[in-house]
């Protein structure tokens, strides 16, 4: 371990109020230097990460989102009936396909913010679509409070990334850079959370606020 991950991890410690084994040094994949996740529990119920490249790159993120999930917890039923109802190990392959597909479509439509007509349908795909439009504008609020430049990356697995070059840089310049952008992205995940801002934001944009409805665990299956 490093001088610097050693310092870093004991100002997150006293920061966060946390053990020293909430903060996980990872195995490092060929381009990165090291990388360390830091679960924030007790204060906080979940976790972010911390890279450092070989390039320079230091990248800090928080996942909020597992749209390729939700967004297949959706679509999954009417496929599911179609594979059981196929005659053929081909044809059921070729509804897996399709799945597969518009589950990724519907994903890069959330990418380009392209939310309309899943707004019109009411049930789960439309909470999702929701929950993503106020991720994005919590990305919003944070770069302008912070000056920073903090992103909501819709993939499968979605949230907040914020990232800087520390070529040059020294050890106190990194840790101080480090630590300011870690506190953009924890309060990003936070207000990502909180369903009374969220509902605020779209009453204003005239949006109807709704719960997803719960699904039984038992009938949830797998294509």
């Amino acid at each position: 371990m490093s001088e610097l991950v050693k310092r870093l991890k004991a100002l997150l410690i006293e920061k966060f109020n946390i053990q020293p084994e909430n903060i996980r040094l990872l195995t490092p994949s060929p381009t990165e230097k090291w990388e360390i996740g830091v679960n924030l529990f007790p204060t906080r119920l979940y976790e972010i990460s911390i890279v450092a490249y070989e390039d320079g790159k230091i990248e800090i993120g928080v996942v909020t989102r597992y749209t390729s999930e939700s967004v297949g917890d959706w679509i999954r039923k009417k496929y599911q009936r179609r594979r059981i109802e196929a005659k053929k190990g081909e044809e059921k392959e070729r509804i897996t396909d399709e799945y597969l597909k518009e589950r990724e479509r519907i994903i890069e439509n959330f990418k380009q913010q392209k939310f309309g007509k899943y707004l019109k349908v009411r049930g789960r795909i439309s909470y999702f679509a929701k929950v993503h439009m106020w991720d994005y504008e919590v990305s919003k609020r944070i770069c302008n409070k912070y000056g920073l430049d903090v992103v909501f990356d819709v993939d499968s697995k979605s949230g907040f990334v914020t990232s800087f070059n520390s070529t040059g840089m020294s050890d106190d310049q990194i840790i101080d850079e480090l630590l300011r952008r870690v506190d953009a992205i924890v309060e990003a995940k936070d207000m990502s959370q909180s369903k009374e801002m969220m509902n605020e934001f779209l009453k204003s944009r005239g949006i109807e606020v709704e719960e997803p409805k719960r699904r039984r665990a038992n009938r949830r299956g797998r294509l």
